[in-house]
């Protein structure tokens, strides 16, 4: 008897251990999403990586050929570096102690030079600095507040902003020269939850003079002109059609996720031809330590809308993008915790 429970505590053990290296296994995808990637090798030819400050790196304002932008949390000044993360550079941008303690942390930034473009969510205004002269400029928008923007040039801007009376956002263009919102057009359907399940990223390419939507929580991309004349729309090869997205209010007044949002496409960049896609929906034919340990980016034609190809792009610890930027052979990835910078040929 004392052999026989023996047997089967070692069976029992061996059955165990063979369950945890399963568990541990590098797998493919073992949750369906019914779609594949086409990997292409070659793209990232190096890469460093850099740990950084939260607080004085919190947004990734743009890049040329040689100078990364940064913001830091509090609006006040932008932050620059070469593209080895060295040589920093503070530009003050001369905002007034009072605009910035009414502006706060609520902004996001574009840098264009010679031009620096500020964008508050909390007044219906844009900022604007000129690097050759350092002026600063606040020009009050008409309509509403906003919370996606773009400058075409510098007198020529496109929001998503909100829509009075609708609980929703169209997209408007806004010349500064008559001080008039030209046009307001939606792509979507009024769903009266202040735009949360149709937000996305707002993108211009200034070669093709073209504008592109890309929606976070559904495999949508809206391909438009700055006379906001919807030229194309895609999709993306994720499956997801419809945002797993429910809406309430807060003292009856603002609708917000009451759910966890299943975010599909966290970033979308123009690149040249191309838009570089960062999904946050794994491939049936991926390996989740791949998957996990990368970001994903999926490749796009930008007038098109085919889909190119995929490659992974190294994160630090899992420290997935938050801001992604490229131009010439080079892209960056700002994290919450850390800044990859690689070489890349596409």
């Amino acid at each position: 008897m004392k052999i026989l429970v023996r047997c089967l505590g070692l069976l029992t053990l061996a059955f165990l251990a063979l369950f945890i290296l399963w568990l541990n296994m590098d797998k493919k995808n073992e949750y369906k999403n019914g779609f594949h990637r086409k990997f292409i090798s070659g793209i990232v030819t190096d890469s460093r990586s850099y740990a950084i400050d939260p607080e004085t790196y919190a947004g990734l304002c743009g890049a040329d050929e040689s100078r990364i932008y940064f913001k830091p949390r509090m609006i006040g000044s932008i932050i620059a570096t070469n593209w080895h993360f060295e040589n920093k550079t503070i530009i003050n941008l001369g905002l007034s102690e009072e605009l910035k303690k009414q502006i706060g942390y609520a902004y996001t930034a574009e840098v264009d030079s010679p031009f620096i473009y500020l964008y508050p969510y909390n007044i219906p205004a844009v900022i604007i600095y000129q690097l050759n002269n350092n002026k600063t400029s606040v020009i009050h928008k008409p309509g509403t507040f906003y919370t996606r923007s773009v400058a075409v040039t510098d007198s020529i801007f496109i929001f998503r902003q909100l829509i009075l009376g609708e609980k929703d956002q169209n997209f408007s263009s806004w010349k500064i020269n008559n001080n008039q919102l030209t046009k307001e057009v939606n792509f979507f359907p009024i769903l009266k939850d202040e735009g949360i399940s149709t937000d996305g990223s707002l993108l211009y390419s200034k070669p093709e003079n073209l504008l592109l939507y890309s929606s976070f929580y559904r495999n949508n991309f809206y391909l438009f002109d700055t006379s906001l004349q919807l030229i194309n729309t895609f999709k993306t090869i994720d499956t997801i059609t419809f945002p797993n997205i429910k809406t309430g209010e807060i003292n009856g007044i603002l609708s917000t996720s009451v759910v966890p949002k299943k975010m599909v496409n966290r970033n979308s960049i123009i690149y040249r031809e191309v838009v570089l896609n960062d999904s946050r929906l794994m491939a049936d034919n991926e390996k989740k330590s791949d998957f996990l340990n990368n970001s994903v980016i999926d490749i796009y034609h930008l007038k098109k809308g085919q889909y190119i190809g995929s490659f992974y792009l190294p994160v630090k610890d899992r420290d997935l993008p938050v801001k992604l930027a490229a131009i010439g052979n080079k892209i960056v990835s700002l994290g919450h915790r850390s800044l990859v910078i690689a070489d890349i040929k596409i």
